[in-house]
């Protein structure tokens, strides 16, 4: 059991990893494309951020797990899109060098054949915010979620309930708070 609950976790962290790698690849969103307009993620990844920014720690702490659930929401099913996108959807909720690795890990994944399945329940704890860096514990909830083989659909892999994540997050020029880094927690949650 020991050994699968740690494969999982690899898993969970390769998947986000792949999932924001994706972003760096597509050009489209600096050569003039028109966005996706596929499915409710592009219309979520691409809004824009709100007319005022935080005004006290309670709102920040806010925004800044708003922005680590938004992150899981969007690129557990990155490759829904069409890959053309993937760097413009990633990168409205990931920064380097999560956004390379979950874009990377997700073109790896496609090759195979691999998709993900179900979805992952992020339990976010924000830990600290300091300037434009913030760090998030996580506690995901991964059971109901994995790996399938595209062609036929049955799981390959699947999660484990009680998943421990630390998240950092950037906020960028754009006053947006991003993900930049996953990273497996040790111990239990």
């Amino acid at each position: 059991m020991r050994t699968a609950q740690s494969r999982l976790r690899g898993t969970a962290v390769l998947v986000a990893a792949a999932a924001i790698a994706a972003v760096g690849c597509d050009d489209s969103a600096t050569s003039g494309g028109s966005p996706p307009s596929t499915g409710g993620i592009v219309a979520t990844a691409t809004s824009r951020p709100p007319s005022s920014p935080p005004t006290t720690a309670a709102d920040e702490r806010a925004a800044v797990e708003a922005a680590y659930r938004k992150f899981w929401a969007v690129s557990w099913r990155l490759d829904t899109q069409p890959e053309a996108h993937w760097r413009q959807v990633l990168s409205a909720v990931a920064a380097d060098p999560e956004l390379t690795r979950i874009l990377e890990g997700t073109r790896a994944q496609k090759n195979r054949g691999i998709t993900r399945y179900g979805e992952v329940i992020s339990r976010p704890t924000v830990v600290s915010i300091s300037g434009a860096s913030a760090r998030v514990r996580d506690c995901q909830g991964a059971d109901k979620s994995g790996q399938a083989d595209v062609r036929t659909g049955r799981h390959l892999t699947v999660g484990v309930a009680r998943n421990p994540l630390t998240g950092s997050l950037a906020r960028g020029a754009d006053g947006r708070w991003r993900v930049s880094d996953i990273r497996t927690g040790s111990g239990r949650c």
